[in-house]
């Protein structure tokens, strides 16, 4: 069973700590709030990916780069989709890896 007020409390709360894994999983909950909503208002998610990074998060890495390939929250750049999904994928995120073994697929 979900408790989605309690994981936020303790999400928050673990960035307020500076985990960056928790600003990051925060960034991938409000980008799945707005994809579900049909908004085009990604600003939240932006945050917390970015907030993510400075903390060192590489999921957040391949997050951003995510919204910059599919263009949400941000124009369509996939130039900033490679550099992000290739830092994420040097630092070992597998999900990065896949990204960006897929962009230089196609």
């Amino acid at each position: 069973r979900v408790h989605g007020a309690a994981a936020r409390e303790y999400l928050e709360a673990a960035a307020a700590a500076r985990s960056g894994e928790a600003m990051a999983t925060l960034g991938h909950l409000e980008a799945e709030a707005a994809t579900v909503a049909g908004s085009s208002n990604y600003s939240a998610a932006l945050h917390w990916y970015r907030k993510g990074i400075e903390a060192g998060s590489h999921s957040a890495m391949n997050g951003l780069g995510f919204l910059f390939m599919h263009g949400q929250g941000v124009e369509p750049d996939l130039a900033e989709a490679r550099k992000w999904f290739l830092a994420a994928a040097e630092a070992g995120n597998p999900n990065a890896q896949l990204n960006i073994g897929s962009m230089f697929f196609n």
